[in-house]
């Protein structure tokens, strides 16, 4: 017997979550719902637990609501907890906790495959979201060696145009008072640069800042006039650190910004206690490239459990899907 209850204050819920220790990512976190919330999505926090109390499971759901009690719910990092309790009594524990009357549940498991959980999953009745999203795969670079050490871990390559960034007079630092117009402007002229789809705008931007705080660490890169030629951002959550932001503008590559900007983050992240790293989602197929960079780290694979669905309506299901394709979904 299972009983879900919902959390409503963020102090439960930290609490909550630092019980289940490393299996948490900051997708579950209560931040990261306020800042789903400004752009559409209702946040819920719910903990199952067993027949003697004990917390078992943790979730955040995303809801986006739909006309006539209708909706998708959306599970970005999460669940957290023990599949065989999960896979049988969420969907139910949506119904009763959001109200809606019909929707599509989907997941986004960033944990790692394993099989007695794809096997539960299947069980009962949930299957992989064809295509997906997001890759379910990913890479993990050690920061919890000292420098020498990650240094060697390096390709010769990925050295060598570390050390080709150090000639071109690049002032790489900490950015303590970001602007959100400033990293949606060199977030255009990357995508205006490599044809790419609309990835983060000052409103985005605006809200991450605002929510994520002091988790939210953002190094930029200055070329020798003063100007921001690039930036990365990553989220800390103690000894674990993610990737979230990542925008160079048409010199970087000139000047190996990237490189100098990844690394400088990277060594802030170590001082600051973090073990882990995650890249937060690579495709060898169809971004090469980002995939040569990050891997050129000396980080490894991982292979994620990814996305997964179930629906109360096979037909709103494939509606649902169909949308999404067009529209495309946030976590």
């Amino acid at each position: 017997m299972v009983n879900w209850k919902l959390i409503k204050d963020s102090a439960t819920w930290a609490v909550l979550l630092k019980r289940f220790g490393d299996s948490q990512h900051y997708m579950q976190a209560w931040s990261w719902g306020e800042h789903r919330s400004n752009f559409g999505w209702q946040p819920f926090r719910c903990v199952a637990c067993g027949e003697d109390g004990r917390e078992i499971v943790l979730v955040q759901f995303l809801v986006r609501r739909l006309p006539g009690r209708i909706g998708i719910v959306w599970v970005p990092g999460g669940p957290i907890g023990d599949a065989d309790v999960w896979t049988e009594t969420l969907l139910g524990a949506v119904k009763a906790i959001s109200g809606l009357r019909q929707f599509v549940l989907k997941l986004n498991l960033l944990r790692p495959c394993h099989d007695g959980e794809v096997l539960s999953l299947r069980a009962f009745g949930w299957i992989r979201t064809s295509p997906p999203l997001t890759s379910a795969l990913s890479m993990k670079w050690n920061l919890g060696t000292d420098v020498a050490t990650r240094v060697s871990l390096t390709t010769k390559n990925w050295r060598h145009n570390l050390k080709r960034s150090e000639k071109y007079g690049l002032i790489v630092e900490c950015w303590k008072n970001p602007d959100p117009q400033e990293i949606a402007s060199l977030y255009g002229e990357m995508e205006q640069l490599k044809g790419l789809s609309e990835q983060v705008t000052r409103e985005a931007a605006e809200s991450m800042l605002s929510t994520l705080g002091a988790n939210l660490l953002i190094y930029r890169c200055l070329d020798v006039s003063g100007r921001m030629i690039a930036l990365r951002a990553c989220v800390i959550s103690d000894n674990q650190a993610w990737d979230l932001m990542a925008a160079a503008g048409s010199e970087a590559r000139k000047v190996y910004a990237s490189y100098a900007t990844l690394w400088g983050m990277a060594q802030e992240c170590h001082v600051r206690g973090v073990n882990l790293f995650d890249f937060s989602g690579v495709d060898p197929q169809n971004n090469k490239g980002v995939w040569d960079f990050k891997r050129g780290t000396g980080a490894q694979p991982i292979e994620y459990l990814g996305e997964w669905e179930c629906a109360t309506s096979e037909f709103l299901r494939k509606v649902i899907n169909f949308m999404m394709r067009l529209r495309g979904v946030g976590g």
